[in-house]
């Protein structure tokens, strides 16, 4: 079977790409509340199959190449863009390596499977929640406008990390309040 063929064969319903230092517990619970649904198939429900590379990943093997196998044998694109994940890469300088810029970056590959019908990214925009008076407050993802740096790391040779990110953010994506997600679980599925 050659590479492309491969590609064809999809091993996972969702890939979620998310940076473990700020976003590690809304993914899982993410991933855990998807693995709960069912998709609808002729004969019987299917039960959704969730890619999350703490979850997922064999030790002992090339992550890159697994992330890269599970990316590309996927359905739906998932990566989480929370304001704090966001935000580090305004510190992100030239040469660093940075596994969630590689995934992003990855992006290219998946737009032109995407534009084939083979792969569908939907960006998650992880809004935060402030308590004023006692009561929780709900802001939406609002870092559209910030700078982020001209540079390239390690693995994102082609494009900086500022062209990577606005690539992301021109992929239509869907608001999330991270302690009502239930609608936008159904959403996703749909």
């Amino acid at each position: 079977m050659s590479a492309e063929e491969s590609s064809l064969v999809k091993k996972w319903h969702i890939f979620i790409s998310y940076r473990v230092r700020t976003d590690a517990d809304f993914a899982e619970k993410l991933a855990d509340k998807l693995r709960l649904s069912l998709l609808k198939g002729e004969k019987q429900d299917i039960r959704i199959t969730v890619f999350l590379d703490k979850q997922e990943l064999r030790q002992g093997h090339d992550y890159m190449s697994q992330l890269h196998d599970a990316l590309t044998t996927s359905c739906l694109f998932l990566p989480i863009v929370s304001e704090p994940n966001y935000e580090s890469f305004l510190y992100v300088q030239e040469g660093d390596t940075d596994n969630v810029l590689w995934e992003w970056e990855c992006l290219q590959n998946a737009l032109s499977l995407n534009e084939e019908n083979r792969l569908t990214i939907i960006p998650l925009l992880i809004g935060t929640n402030h308590k004023i008076n006692g009561n929780m407050s709900y802001t939406p993802f609002n870092k559209f406008g910030i700078e982020i740096p001209e540079v390239h790391t390690s693995h994102c040779g082609i494009r900086t990390v500022r062209e990577t990110a606005q690539l992301l953010l021109k992929v239509q994506g869907i608001f999330i309040n991270p302690l009502d997600m239930r609608e936008k679980i159904d959403l996703i599925v749909e």
